[in-house]
């Protein structure tokens, strides 16, 4: 049985109704997945080692920034000296492609995770826009690529 965490950071409800998507998807996808969902206000880089896949999504906010939620966890990731070495994540970001930093908190996540020699097993997913049926057939999509890979 593979075990995946699913841990979003979100403010306006975007993110966490993508994350709650992508947690009912992941059951019918492997059925032999036991799925945890954990808000990252409440997520600690322990909890990575106790799964086969970290899954994290987070909205940018700004000029291209985390958001507040975010940016506090992956600045205790930074500081942390945890070897993630092994660890498989992969990333997913929510942004409006007419700012001109459209989704660029997809690549911190991956630059803080990379730097903690941790694993990111498929293209980051950027999302546009506001959650809808056609972004949720993508994030259908984006899932079906890797989650029978682990």
């Amino acid at each position: 049985m593979s075990k995946i965490l699913v841990s979003f950071a979100t403010m306006s409800g975007n993110t966490e109704r993508v994350a709650q998507y992508i947690n009912s998807e992941l059951p019918k996808i492997s059925p032999e997945t036991q799925v945890s969902l954990v808000n990252m206000m409440e997520l600690t880089e322990e909890l990575f080692n106790e799964h086969d896949l970290n899954i994290l999504g987070s909205s940018t906010w700004t000029d291209g920034e985390f958001n507040p939620i975010s940016e506090e966890f992956f600045n205790r990731l930074s500081a942390s000296t945890i070897d993630l070495n092994g660890v498989k994540f992969a990333i997913f970001g929510l942004g409006e492609s007419y700012y001109p930093e459209f989704c660029t908190v997809v690549e911190k996540m991956e630059n803080v995770i990379k730097s903690k020699n941790g694993l990111i097993i498929t293209e980051s997913l950027k999302l546009d826009g506001y959650v809808d049926d056609n972004m949720l057939h993508s994030v259908g999509e984006w899932l079906n690529q890797f989650v029978n890979t682990i």
